[in-house]
């Protein structure tokens, strides 16, 4: 289980896929102000956990409007938690790396 992280200002890309992230508040990235990429697949049971609706709140902030960004938070069983696609991104490019 994840604890809380705090993540530097200068972060794109953040994936942390299969780490267990039941509550998702425990991700502090308000201060993330370029990031553009978040990938947290396949890191809880819950359709609805704890700082998800916050989450996806606080990303389409970051990311802004006029720019790209893409947000993909999956249940252990690859079930959608939320995902947000701004922008031409190439989802399968962000996955490759």
């Amino acid at each position: 289980m994840l604890v809380i992280q705090k993540f530097p200002s200068t972060l794109e890309f953040l994936r942390l896929s299969h780490d267990k992230i039941e509550d998702l508040t425990c991700l502090e990235l308000k201060n993330c102000i370029k990031l553009k990429t978040l990938l947290l697949e396949k890191v809880t049971a819950s359709q609805k956990p704890n700082g998800a609706d916050e989450l996806k709140e606080l990303f389409l902030k970051l990311v802004g409007t006029g720019n790209t960004g893409y947000a993909s938070v999956t249940t252990y069983d690859s079930k959608a938690v939320f995902s947000v696609n701004i922008g031409e991104v190439d989802i399968d490019e962000l996955l490759e790396n």
